[in-house]
């Protein structure tokens, strides 16, 4: 075995692990992202919408869910919330920063010992083990998300789920509250809310968010029926 340990790792991760181009290996987490397609926020995101195209779903984890920017935030609301493919994003998210500072590291350099090349080596392995392995698990929860013409990603593509709806009337003049107390005053209400499609009365076809009508089982949902009121 030689001075570096190299022929401890496989040959291609050795390669990797022992280039001199750093910004490529602080790149690299960021760009495991990129080839999953979904990113923390993007994950908050579409995880409301496949509950509700499940039917009857309750607001806590729907409507409410608070969307945050940094992985540690999102990912405790998100486990709560039985979000759990959204939550490993969100704890992807922060280990890929370990990831970093893992493969700073990495090469071997003179004076560094034999067993801390060794701890960022295995380290980096594990972490980048987990990343692909989510990757796979994303693929196929990005199976499972429901039929959206326009990406949630702005307030005027949600706009076009909810404009018109029994839910926004529901909540007219809680914009006045605080959060926390519209929030509670929406659970109060005790309604449950889905994502499905409708005939207008002009006849067109829409996709909506809105109150599950009391008449109407999650079946009648989910099989598109389009008398709804």
């Amino acid at each position: 075995m030689g001075r570096d340990g190299g022929s401890l790792l496989p040959s291609w991760v050795s390669s990797f692990l022992t280039s001199g181009d750093s910004s490529s290996k602080v790149r690299f987490p960021r760009q495991l992202y990129e080839l999953g397609e979904l990113t923390p926020p993007d994950a908050q995101t579409f995880a409301p919408y496949i509950d509700l195209a499940r039917g009857s779903s309750d607001p806590g984890s729907t409507i409410l869910l608070r969307r945050h920017s940094i992985p540690l935030t999102a990912f405790f609301p998100l486990l709560w919330h039985c979000h759990y493919t959204p939550a490993l994003v969100a704890f992807i998210g922060l280990i890929a920063e370990i990831l970093i500072v893992a493969l700073s590291g990495l090469p071997y350099r003179p004076g560094q010992s034999r067993g801390e090349f060794l701890f960022w080596g295995i380290t980096s392995l594990a972490i980048l083990t987990i990343m692909i392995t989510m990757l796979t698990i994303v693929f196929f929860w990005r199976r499972k998300l429901p039929h959206l013409p326009r990406a949630p990603e702005s307030i005027a593509a949600v706009m076009t789920y909810v404009a018109g709806t029994s839910m926004t009337r529901d909540f007219n003049g809680l914009e006045q509250l605080k959060r926390k107390e519209r929030d509670q005053a929406i659970k109060d209400l005790e309604k449950t809310y889905a994502y499905w499609w409708r005939r207008e009365e002009d006849g067109r076809i829409r996709w909506v968010v809105d109150v599950v009508p009391g008449e109407k089982n999650n079946r009648a949902l989910m099989d598109g029926a389009s008398d709804f009121s």
